[in-house]
């Protein structure tokens, strides 16, 4: 094998040195977008921010009620931290808002499923903002716990064949406009019940149907615009990065909307419309440009594009066999 020459070597150096340079400052870059758009300061929340914060204390405490046991010590800390949002909350969101109620049933529950001494109640220092803000609640609280079982209509075969038969189609036929918004919504509506970090359900789905809007990503997603004019339809899923607390969740938001799109996918299959994932590994330049392109807020990052449709119905037309990995390869014990 020819060596390469000193020259060579330096000039090799350099061009590595700078990939390295500019990838360091696109990342700095977004880590300040995600500071930014967090929810660490909490003098200074959006009713967005808030209204995460909520939910994720509403779930933490969910969770403290499900060890068989109970976690009395989980649970008051997160009863004191929902307390204290809602004060917060007084300002910025309605008494009549949802999360509200939540946040106050899991506040009666606890009160009436544990034996709590004068000093904590008084420090826990409820009941005036019960008696405020109760007028959408149940007097009697709910419990925030469900127990499930496998479904008498649970069919291990459906699932396999969804799985296995769903491909990444390329080629979609001109009828697929007609398709109805409704099979959109139905799948989205599904695809909420996918995890996401303490249950912060983070996302947001645009439906780009003008060429001009899916033109905009298509350009940026690996300029492969050119590529899907026979698109019928594109799905943006972004997920809002105020729902997180800062840098050090900085790949939670990949996670959670992974996870978003994959359910989605296969919702989506499983009414028979084909799919294809087209992932945006976007520079923070290039997400601002998108951002700018089709009129977004800054503070929703994308995580990927879903081209769908219908799959034309030429029956030469060709639909990668996609050989998979022996399970075995992938799967180990420690």
């Amino acid at each position: 094998m020819k060596q390469l020459s000193t020259k060579s070597r330096i000039i090799d150096s350099i061009k590595r040195f700078k990939t390295v340079f500019f990838d360091f400052l696109d990342n700095f870059e977004y880590f300040l977008l995600f500071e930014k758009y967090s929810f660490t300061r909490e003098s200074s929340m959006t009713t967005v921010q808030l209204r995460m914060q909520l939910r994720r204390h509403i779930h933490a405490f969910e969770v403290s009620q499900t060890y068989r046991q109970g976690k009395h010590d989980r649970a008051l800390t997160t009863v004191l931290n929902i307390n204290k949002l809602v004060k917060l909350s007084e300002d910025l969101l309605p008494a009549s808002d949802p999360i509200i109620d939540e946040a106050i049933n899991c506040i009666h529950l606890f009160l009436k499923k544990t034996t709590i001494d004068s000093a904590q109640l008084q420090k826990i220092n409820l009941l005036h903002e019960i008696n405020l803000r109760k007028s959408n609640t149940n007097s009697e609280p709910v419990d925030v716990t469900v127990l499930h079982g496998i479904p008498s209509s649970y069919n291990s075969e459906v699932y396999q064949n969804l799985v296995t038969s769903r491909r990444s189609v390329r080629s979609f036929s001109s009828s697929a406009t007609n398709l109805n918004f409704k099979i959109v919504q139905e799948s989205v509506q599904q695809a909420i019940y996918s995890p996401s970090a303490c249950n912060r359900q983070p996302w947001k789905v645009y439906y780009l149907k003008s060429d001009k809007a899916k033109q905009a990503c298509l350009k940026i997603q690996n300029n492969s615009g050119s590529s899907w004019r026979n698109t019928a339809s594109l799905l943006l899923v972004l997920v809002d990065i105020q729902c997180y607390g800062g840098s050090r969740e900085k790949h939670a938001p990949y996670i959670d909307g992974g996870l978003f799109s994959m359910t989605l996918i296969h919702s989506l299959h499983s009414k028979g419309v084909d799919t294809c994932p087209l992932n945006l590994n976007l520079k923070t330049k290039q997400i601002k440009l998108l951002q700018k392109n089709l009129g977004l807020p800054p503070n929703l990052a994308p995580i990927m594009l879903i081209a769908f449709g219908l799959r034309e119905s030429d029956s030469a037309l060709a639909i990668p066999k996609g050989q998979r990995t022996n399970f075995q390869e992938l799967l180990h014990e420690i």
